[in-house]
């Protein structure tokens, strides 16, 4: 298991100030579990969903992973019944604030626009007030 300290990688394992994605991210609404392809227990790591894009997550999880690991995910929708199981690549990783640690996913193929529909969330709408999903 990686130290926070590996982790973490060299200085300018973070993204840059000036944000250079080339795909819209959006809020995503999923039940997230990744399993680190190195790890010979199949050890899942629960982490929640920040962002998605059609190239890439933004996870959050307690557990240290390190950059230029390569990851399985499987992002769930029990809503509306979507299952997806992808592969990546940990980009880059940030110790935030509360201890956790916000990763950057590259995935190895892209997902389609049909399935970021399904796991994006827009923001408040209606008259209640409650989340609109799209």
């Amino acid at each position: 298991m990686s130290s926070p300290a590996e982790a973490l990688g060299a200085p300018g394992a973070i993204p840059p100030e000036g944000d250079r994605r080339q795909h819209q991210r959006h809020h995503g609404k999923a039940k997230v579990v990744v399993l680190r392809e190195g790890d010979n227990w199949r050890t899942n790591l629960p982490v929640e969903l920040i962002d998605i894009s059609i190239a890439g997550l933004g996870l959050l999880t307690s557990a240290p992973i390190a950059l230029d690991e390569r990851v399985r995910i499987r992002l769930e929708h029990d809503i509306r019944r979507f299952v997806k199981e992808v592969r990546g690549v940990v980009r880059w990783t940030q110790l935030t604030d509360t201890g956790k640690f916000r990763l950057g996913i590259v995935l190895h193929s892209r997902l389609s626009s049909l399935e970021i529909q399904l796991l994006k969330q827009l923001g408040a709408g209606g008259e209640s007030g409650q989340k609109v999903w799209v």
